[in-house]
């Protein structure tokens, strides 16, 4: 039948057909014009669009061949209507004469006979012909006429085999070409290695790979995919910037849908609100909120991509005062499972929002819009600096925590044991040239502000004994994501693991220091983050998934830049993850590395918050089309 009408769909293409003779059945599936404009079925109006439903059509013609019609269909939102799907051509009232008759639920049920001959889809459309209920229909149909392959697809029995052997896994990626307009990547391709390495931030590469990586253009494009993903038997991992330090975008098998493509925002200046897709790093929506007078929490490194950091929760510039950025996302949209463009928001999906919100690479759907609440700029972002010998560790770090109560909770106070700048290296030769830095960052919106809450430090009794120091700086964020680029450099070999606490943070500081002496690489830091004012740094926030309360937050990253220096780093890692442990009373599931240690992931998390996570990944994701947190990681 679709050769008849092909020509009478526009602005509707055909991108996808399933045949199957001997059922007598095919299943066509339809996409709209990128630059179509949506309009209102009610009164014509072009509107913008809300999102989309997956619905399905059936045709029996006169000869008792079935056709179903899928496509996702937009709905647009009309401010006299409010929000409609739009209307299709060959299902408009009174019609084309298409015969076409929408299913109710999800689509025709198939029901599949005794035997292959006479099998086909129901005469009823009151069923649900689900994508697992229509692989089962079409792979028992075919199985006495061909073979069934890996994904559920059929081969022929007049195929050769060497026909199916250009598709791994016997997947015809030639079709989801076709449903796309982005990249489609299988293994055996001659861009595949380097698209693969691309995918991971960190130069150690995780020794895994996918089936297939999808670079999208645009929502729909997700969309796609997952439906490709699901109706094939495939899982699915979701690459936003790569920057997990153990590898998570690359899982054993399956799909990594790279987000990469996706990376424009939209900006509200007088409501103070960002709608941003996902892959905008820390530094560029700096940069473009402050075109505009706003800022928002963004995370320390500056490269990393605005998906993941979000996901996991966001341990933001300025948490004491704004808290983990998470808090400031005000909805989500995702990619369901289930091939569904889906809005989670207080008042909408409100356990998905829930998840959104720290599930990170747990996360059971994909996410492709990101709605934030944004904040005044602050127009004198101002550093202090103190340096300190390692002789003098604890008396430092002990004044400094207690100091910094006296802080108002929009300075951030950070401990570092780290390389020496230059002219401080003779004065730390006995420790390798390594020392400890003490700084303070004020987020005020004066100088007077921002100094007036750095003073507590500058009359603190050890500041006689400090190498040196830098008083009251003049920063911004963007000298804020130098310092942390410099910090965390990129193009090096990493190991990051964190913890949060609520232990004396000398305590733990002064059982690293040798430790941290002894270190193979001169560019390995520890850090942990401190508390001011009187509120804790991280405390309990049961509105959101991510579960972390505590005084103290930080960690070790081992940087280096040779393969060969692998072993000795690795060592170094796991002898100062050692020394943090009795110390550690939970785990940031944004920096800690499950792959080596999966008991990181619901170390992460509260016994009722990993509960619920668990029960809304079987509810949203209850094919398991999504890896989770650790599927794929391990090479079978």
């Amino acid at each position: 039948m679709h050769d008849r009408f092909r020509d009478t769909i526009e602005p509707w293409t055909i991108a996808d057909v399933h045949r199957d003779e001997l059922a007598r059945s095919e299943v066509l599936r339809l996409v709209l014009s990128e630059d179509h404009p949506l309009s209102c079925p009610e009164c014509g109006q072009v509107c913008v669009g809300a999102d989309s439903q997956l619905q399905r059509w059936r045709c029996l013609d006169t000869d008792g061949f079935e056709t179903v019609l899928e496509a996702s269909v937009p709905r647009c939102s009309c401010p006299e209507h409010g929000v409609n799907s739009i209307h299709v051509p060959w299902a408009e009232p009174g019609g084309s004469g298409m015969g076409f008759v929408a299913c109710s639920g999800s689509g025709a049920k198939a029901e599949a006979g005794q035997s292959a001959e006479g099998t086909r889809p129901s005469d009823s459309p009151a069923g649900g012909w689900d994508q697992s209920t229509r692989r089962s229909f079409l792979t028992s149909t075919a199985a006495a006429a061909g073979t069934v392959l890996a994904g559920g697809l059929v081969l022929p029995a007049e195929s050769a085999v060497g026909e199916a052997a250009a598709f791994p896994a016997g997947l015809d990626w030639e079709a989801l070409r076709r449903r796309i307009k982005g990249e489609v990547l299988p293994a055996n391709s001659p861009e595949f290695a380097a698209a693969k390495s691309d995918l991971v931030w960190n130069k150690i590469k995780p020794d895994r790979s996918p089936d297939v990586i999808v670079r999208v253009k645009h929502e729909q494009d997700v969309v796609e995919a997952v439906n490709f993903a699901r109706e094939n038997g495939l899982k699915v991992v979701v690459r936003g910037g790569g920057h997990t330090w153990c590898g998570l975008a690359v899982r054993q098998g399956g799909m990594t849908i790279d987000l990469s493509g996706l990376n424009e925002s939209s900006i509200d200046e007088v409501n103070r609100t960002a709608v941003i897709q996902p892959v905008i790093s820390n530094r560029e929506l700096a940069r473009r909120l402050g075109e505009h007078g706003l800022a928002f929490p963004i995370g320390h490194c500056p490269t990393v991509k605005a998906s993941g950091y979000l996901l996991n929760g966001g341990m933001s510039w300025n948490m004491g005062h704004w808290g983990p950025a998470c808090l400031s996302v005000e909805a989500v949209e995702f990619v369901t499972a289930d091939g569904k463009l889906t809005k989670a928001s207080a008042t909408e999906h409100e356990d998905l929002y829930w998840a959104a919100r720290g599930c990170g690479p747990g996360m059971f759907a994909v996410a492709t819009r990101f709605h934030l609440k944004c904040y005044p700029l602050p127009k004198a972002i101002t550093t202090s600096n103190y340096y300190y010998s390692l002789n003098d560790l604890k008396e430092a770090v002990d004044e400094a925590v207690a100091l910094g109560r006296k802080m108002p909770d929009n300075v951030e106070l950070s401990i570092f044991l780290i390389k020496a700048p230059a002219e401080l290296a003779e004065a730390c030769k006995d420790h390798n040239g390594k020392l400890c830095m003490i700084s303070a960052v004020a987020f005020g919106m004066t100088q007077e502000e921002s100094e007036a809450a750095l003073a507590p430090l500058e009359q603190g009794a050890m500041v006689k004994k400090a190498l040196g120091k830098s008083l009251n700086e003049p920063s911004s964020f963007e000298h804020l994501a130098m310092a942390s680029g410099a910090t965390w450099p990129e193009n090096h070999r990493n190991l990051c693991e964190n913890q949060c606490s609520k232990a004396n943070p000398s305590d733990m500081l002064m059982a690293l220091r040798d430790k941290f002496v002894q270190a193979p690489s001169e560019k390995s830091v520890i850090v942990f983050c401190q508390s001011t004012g009187a509120r804790n740094l991280l405390e309990p926030h049961p509105e959101i998934a991510l579960s972390m309360d505590a005084t103290s937050y930080g960690g070790s990253w081992a940087i280096w830049e040779k393969e060969e220096d692998d072993a000795a780093n690795r060592k170094w890692q796991d002898e100062v993850i050692a020394i943090m442990r009795p110390f550690t009373s939970q785990h940031y599931i944004g920096e800690t590395d499950i792959v080596q240690d999966p008991s990181r992931v619901q170390g992460s998390y509260s016994a009722e918050k990993w509960k619920r996570l668990e029960e809304l990944r079987a509810k949203y994701d209850p094919q398991g089309v999504f890896f989770g947190f650790l599927g794929g990681t391990v090479k079978a």
